[in-house]
């Protein structure tokens, strides 16, 4: 249950770094994707490989799991990092900008007012 809540709040910063970066909200599948991924390699071959030792149990398997996991979410906040910023246009005259504000911007050609949510660019 810790593990979701942890994965849910993740979740939650790597949304509003996807949509700084005025990238596409596809982009929030790496995180899930990689964390689970990791976490069943991880915790699978760790399982796998250390089978017959007596002194190791399943709590350990979890541990190194929760250890891919977490370094799977890295990979995932590394990648979205790394991406440049997407520029954004105006639909009007095709100005581009990357900066907007939480209101909006005005086009520097045209004058237009323009909001953006969600990596969508609106006429105010």
């Amino acid at each position: 249950m810790l593990e979701l809540l942890l994965l849910l709040y993740l979740l939650r910063k790597l949304s509003k770094l996807v949509e700084a970066k005025n990238r596409s909200p596809w982009l929030l599948w790496l995180l899930p994707v990689f964390w689970f991924g990791l976490e069943v390699l991880f915790g699978g071959l760790v399982y796998i490989l250390n089978q017959d030792n007596p002194a190791f149990t399943d709590f350990h398997a979890y541990g190194i799991a929760l250890l891919g996991g977490i370094l799977g979410a890295g990979i995932a906040f590394g990648f979205v990092e790394f991406l440049p910023r997407r520029p954004l246009k105006c639909p009007e005259c095709d100005w581009q900008f990357t900066e907007h504000g939480p209101i909006g911007v005005e086009c520097k050609q045209c004058g237009t007012w323009l909001r953006v949510t969600r990596g969508k660019v609106y006429r105010i």
